[in-house]
């Protein structure tokens, strides 16, 4: 089925993308200032970027093309984040071990299941933000 959106799904949609643009602009801008990576999780950026391209082939898919192209900006942060990231030794090895088991799986289950791409994007977020929403709380 083709979901046509309206003006204020897709309004709504990029707002929400405009703020992970805006975290992680900012983010990303620190870390060239500073070079520190303290509290920055190459997994739970490994999780995200996973559940960018999912949610890239969630709109795509639901012809969503203004939410694709800021998806597409977030990805582009999130996989810079990450590589700033993995040039922290204590990162590294976590940080591959986990592109290397949640690339291929994303990949698998994208391909098998594109239906159900959106779900997958939330799970992969919600895993990757749980971790931090735990030591807030």
């Amino acid at each position: 089925m083709l979901v046509h959106p309206s003006l204020l799904v897709n309004a709504l949609i990029v707002a929400g993308e405009g703020f992970w643009v805006v975290s992680a602009w900012t983010q990303l801008r620190r870390l060239v200032k500073t070079g520190n990576t303290r509290g920055l999780s190459a997994v739970s950026l490994t999780l995200n970027a996973a559940g960018n391209i999912a949610w890239c082939t969630y709109f795509a898919s639901n012809h969503l093309w203004y939410p694709f192209a800021t998806n597409i900006v977030v990805i582009v942060l999130t996989i810079a984040l990450l590589g700033y990231t993995l040039s922290n030794h204590k990162q590294f090895v976590r940080g591959l071990i986990a592109i290397a088991v949640v690339g291929p799986l994303t990949a698998c289950a994208l391909l098998r299941f594109p239906a159900e791409s959106g779900w997958f994007g939330m799970a992969y977020n919600w895993a990757a933000a749980t971790p931090q929403l735990t030591r807030i709380v």
